[in-house]
C-alpha cells in the first residue's frame, strides 16, 4: 500500500506529528510511506497513492490556506472512492479545529474517510507536542496501517 502523508503548519508542530504517523505507518512493514509538506506536493501524487493522510495546523477554527488550496486542487482529479484520513494540531481548549473542516470536504468529494481522525494537542503557539502526542500519533499510523473500508462516503 502506497500512502502519502501530507501536510501543513507554521511552527513544526504539524511536521513533527506528520513524521510520527508516518512511522506509525512504517511500522506495519507492508505500507511504503511519504511524508510531506503541502509546500512541496502536488495534487497528483495525492490521486496516484492508495491512502492520503491530510494534516493542518488550526488556523482560525480551519485549515491553513495553503491546505484548503491543495485540496481544492485535488478536486479537478477523479478522486471518488480514494481512501483517506485526516488530523489536525491545536490548541487543547479549541473545540473545532482544521480537522472537522478536511474530512467533511473529503467526503463531499466522495473520498472514503477510513478512520476518524486524530487531534494532536500542542502547548502554545509555537509548540512544542505535548509528551503523550507524538505516541498518539503513531499509533494513528499503526490504525491506518491496518484499515481497510472507510467510514463510507455520502
Amino acid at each position: 500500500m502506497r500512502v502519502l502523508v501530507v501536510y501543513h503548519g507554521w511552527f513544526g508542530n504539524t511536521g513533527k506529528a506528520a513524521a510520527a504517523i508516518a512511522e506509525g505507518l512504517r511500522q506495519s512493514g507492508e505500507v511504503e510511506v511519504e511524508c510531506k509538506n503541502v509546500k512541496e506536493t502536488r495534487a497528483e501524487e495525492a490521486v496516484s497513492s492508495d491512502l492520503v493522510v491530510l494534516g493542518s495546523a488550526t488556523h482560525a477554527g480551519s485549515m491553513t490556506g495553503k491546505m484548503r488550496r491543495f485540496i481544492k486542487q485535488l478536486k479537478k482529479f477523479e478522486v471518488k472512492h480514494k481512501k483517506a484520513a485526516a488530523f489536525d494540531t491545536r490548541f487543547a481548549n479549541v473545540k473545532k479545529g482544521a480537522l472537522g473542516k478536511i474530512e467533511k470536504i473529503l467526503e463531499d468529494m466522495g473520498v472514503k474517510v477510513v478512520v476518524p481522525g486524530l487531534s494532536v494537542i500542542v502547548s502554545g503557539v509555537r509548540g512544542p507536542l505535548r509528551d503523550e502526542e507524538v505516541e498518539k500519533c503513531k499509533a494513528f499510523g499503526q490504525k491506518l496501517s491496518g484499515a481497510k473500508g472507510g467510514r463510507g462516503a455520502k
